[in-house]
């Protein structure tokens, strides 16, 4: 993602929610916003370890803070987790969402959009996993998830979208599969988001191949 939209997603949920402001001296909050710009900055151009890293910083400031929301625990959990799914590491992935799932079960308050964001996290390691049907129901459940929440999801919406894309294309769904990617690709597109980044330069080329396998033009 654009690491300026992802900041400022960043900074609606927590200030959308409560911030970490007050939760020590040293205003953590700040820490863990630059913490997250400069994971993104990393992922943006594929170097997805040195993203992991940055990750486990925040993972790190938030689990060693007793006042830290619980929802910035599970925040920091499926951010990290999604930098392991990147590299291929899905057990390790697993292992932290499962983590994260915990924290979310044991505090039914959570937010609708820290749930969404858990709920596509799953998604999209099921598919990798390839597990495409359980895939669609964490997905489908992250898209409705959003629906019921204040909080501005337009980034969240479009990967949400990809990986319901891909999903469905490994179910055989080809047709409600390109609407996905086609809803996914609108969203970054006005977000301003290229295919300068990995992830949506291959979601444009997995959409432009389901485009040709369906004889559409482009």
């Amino acid at each position: 993602m654009k690491s300026s939209q992802t900041f400022r997603l960043l900074m609606s949920v927590a200030l959308g929610l409560t911030t970490l402001c007050a939760v020590a001296e040293d205003r953590p909050f700040e820490l863990y916003a630059r913490n997250h710009q400069s994971a993104v900055i990393a992922q943006d151009v594929g170097n997805y370890a040195a993203a992991e890293r940055w990750h486990r910083k925040n993972l790190e400031l938030v689990d060693t803070n007793p006042q830290a929301p619980p929802f910035t625990k599970v925040q920091a959990r499926y951010y990290l987790a999604n930098a392991m799914v990147l590299q291929g590491r899905l057990d390790d992935a697993e292992g932290v969402l499962t983590q994260a799932q915990a924290l979310v079960d044991a505090n039914p308050a959570t937010h609708p959009i820290i749930r969404a964001h858990l709920q596509s996290n799953w998604g999209g390691l099921r598919v990798r996993q390839q597990q495409p049907k359980v895939a669609v129901e964490h997905l489908e459940s992250a898209l409705a998830l959003m629906k019921s929440a204040t909080v501005p999801a337009d980034l969240l919406f479009a990967t949400t979208k990809v990986e319901l894309g891909r999903a469905l294309a490994r179910l055989g769904e080809t047709a409600e599969a390109e609407k996905s990617y086609a809803d996914a690709l609108k969203a970054f597109a006005n977000e301003g988001v290229t295919d300068s980044n990995p992830y949506v330069g291959d979601s444009i080329m997995e959409y432009k191949r389901l485009r040709k396998r369906l004889g559409l033009s482009d």
